[in-house]
């Protein structure tokens, strides 16, 4: 179970942003024979000679090419297939791991903040855990696809988790600087330990990599450290929760197993850690924390009798705790990579496809980012790393990254030289698409200062829908300007389209029909610079690609549906990606 709270969810928002412009400290250190890409503008290009090798020992070309530009750079660095298929006697095929990942949608989540919209499945609206959404079934496919993570960082993903003596402390302390952690000290008989001293310590006796112990702790509590169940106080915090759900006293006899209408046996929580998260799940905060907590409680038996009891009751208890309980749940039972703990795909593996340590779909992601940055900044990335990476049969010849054209019922917009274009958009099942041609899938619209453009889009009966979709890009106009916010507005408007003041600092959906105005809907536009999970260049602009949910589940209006927008006080550039209608009964259809 991975972690499920504001300041992780913060924490690996800016992972993902860091990792996906590649932009990591000391990446481009290779002092070991390995070739530095900057060396040159020429590609890298793999060894024809290496790469029949890898085909030789059971990779696929696709898998082979790509690692072998890997071992041009880095030729300390092996690799080796891990034939899920094959292992499992032709059972585990790429067709069928993917139905058992995506058979419970508890198994893979995406977070519910707006750039990962494209990431969700709107067959199931329903919210987990503490503010996570389940993954669509072209997400899974997509971070579950090796081929498309056989790159300089995330390649860590499938490297092993156990201990090594080339891994020293100074690595261990590279993954917790900027962290509530650095240089920070223990509590108890600890109390003269730093926690890279202690997490270094646990991992050589444990026999786990204190890199990927130090890079689980800083992704399940954040940088700051602000979680619940690490503050000794969630007793009191559980009771808060408790009173606010149910009530004080609490009026529902529906009530948690051993917990009383007045709720006071939480406060007995009060004192105990859950460094690692572990056992922390269910539906809500309320259920999440608890389950965390009567885990704390439990703690771990083996060392009842050196510590006076099994509870997590320090910090480092919950660390040694923690790390020992994945090191016998997981690693030990050859969930020993990143990927595979994301992923328990090994058929030697007990517990396929639902004994997994993460549900967050970026959990592995993540890591490779920590793990990988913190052997650059060590000096570590060219020793003589081992890569397992799962291969399977039938694989597609590609998994490409969501970008919304998955929705039934895409159509394509396509520019006609003026400021208005044709629009052919039919209803489908689900959801209705339309996508802009160009760059990528778009078409660039620069507004000079006070100009508007329409999109006639069709006509739409709003009524039939929940929600829509808008992905955009804004250009250096809009990033530059730090943060601030444009409104999306879907709205009929008794006026018509046309006016400077409809669309003044605004991107809208919007119709008109007579007697009929207000909004349907409102949500923030962004602008804030450097918080989009993806660029792409324009020009000499860099655009940042962006997501926002409108809610029209109040909205009657039926008629023509317009996108609008203009900039005030000077030209700019926005590229509109999708527009996507959800239908009120949730996304039914799919291309399959």
């Amino acid at each position: 179970m991975t972690a499920l709270f504001k300041s992780f969810l913060k924490k690996a928002a800016a992972l993902l942003v860091a990792a996906a412009a590649a932009v990591l400290p000391g990446c481009s250190a290779f002092g070991h024979g390995g070739r530095d890409p900057s060396d040159s503008t020429d590609p890298v290009l793999p060894d024809p000679e290496y790469t029949a090798y890898l085909v030789g020992i059971g990779f696929p070309e696709d898998y082979a090419e790509k690692l072998s530009v890997l071992h041009v750079m880095h030729p300390v660095w092996t690799f080796e297939p891990l034939d899920v298929t094959g292992l499992s006697e032709g059972r585990y095929t790429w067709d069928y791991a993917v139905a058992q990942e995506y058979s419970d949608r508890r198994r893979n989540l995406v977070p519910s903040a707006g750039r990962y919209t494209r990431m969700r499945d709107f067959t199931d609206l329903s919210l987990y855990d503490t503010g996570w959404y389940a993954a669509s079934e072209f997400a899974i496919e997509y971070m579950m696809d090796p081929r498309n993570f056989l790159d300089e960082v995330q390649i860590f993903q499938f490297c092993s988790l156990a201990f090594s003596e080339s891994v020293t402390l100074d690595a261990v302390k590279d993954v917790l600087k900027g962290t509530f952690m650095e240089d920070s000290f223990l509590d108890g008989k600890r109390s003269d330990t730093t926690f890279a001293e202690y997490i270094f310590e646990v991992g050589r006796e444990l026999g786990a990599s204190p890199v990927y112990l130090a890079a689980r702790i800083r992704n399940e509590q954040g940088t700051r450290g602000s979680g619940p169940m690490i503050s000794g106080g969630c007793g009191d915090y559980l009771l808060r929760l408790f009173r606010e759900t149910y009530g004080d006293p609490a009026e529902s006899t529906d009530l948690p197993e051993g917990i009383s209408s007045s709720g006071e046996e939480l406060r007995e929580f009060n004192g105990l850690y859950n460094y690692f998260n572990i056992g922390a799940s269910g539906d809500g905060l309320f259920a999440v924390c608890l389950s965390g907590m009567k885990r704390a409680l439990r703690g771990t038996p083996e060392m009842a009798e050196v510590w006076g009891s099994p509870e997590w009751n320090t910090g480092w208890k919950s660390i040694y705790g923690g790390a020992k309980a994945a090191v016998d749940n997981y690693l030990s039972r050859r969930q020993d990579t990143p990927y595979l703990q994301k992923f328990n795909v090994d058929p030697r593996s007990s517990g396929n496809f639902w004994a997994q340590y993460m549900q967050n779909l970026y959990g592995a992601y993540s890591e490779a980012v920590s793990i990988s940055a913190a052997y650059a900044e060590s000096g570590l990335t060219d020793l003589p790393w081992n890569f397992s990476v799962p291969v399977y049969s039938g694989m597609p010849d590609s998994c490409p990254e969501p970008d919304g054209s998955e929705f039934t019922g895409r159509k394509i917009l396509r520019e006609l030289g003026g400021t208005s274009v044709a629009a052919d958009i039919a209803s489908a099942d689900g959801a209705v698409s339309a996508v802009f041609d160009g760059l990528p899938g778009s078409v660039p619209l620069v507004m000079p200062e006070g100009d508007s453009w329409i999109v006639s889009m069709g006509e739409f009966d709003l009524s039939q829908f929940s929600d829509v979709i808008v992905e955009y890009s804004c250009g250096s106009y809009l990033s530059s300007a730090g943060p601030g916010s444009r409104k999306t507005t879907v709205r009929p408007d008794e006026d018509g389209v046309s006016g400077d003041s409809l669309f003044t600092g605004t991107l809208s959906v919007c119709g008109r029909t007579p007697g009929t105005a207000g909004d349907s809907g409102t949500a923030k536009l962004s602008t804030e610079a450097g918080r989009a999970g993806l660029t792409v260049s324009a020009g000499d602009s860099v655009l940042l690609k962006k997501t926002v949910v409108i809610d029209i589940s109040g909205s009657d209006y039926s008629g023509m549906v317009y996108l609008c927008g203009a900039i005030p006080g000077g030209g700019g550039l926005i590229v509109v990606r999708n527009i996507v209608f959800i239908a009120r009964d949730g996304f039914a259809g799919g291309a399959n």
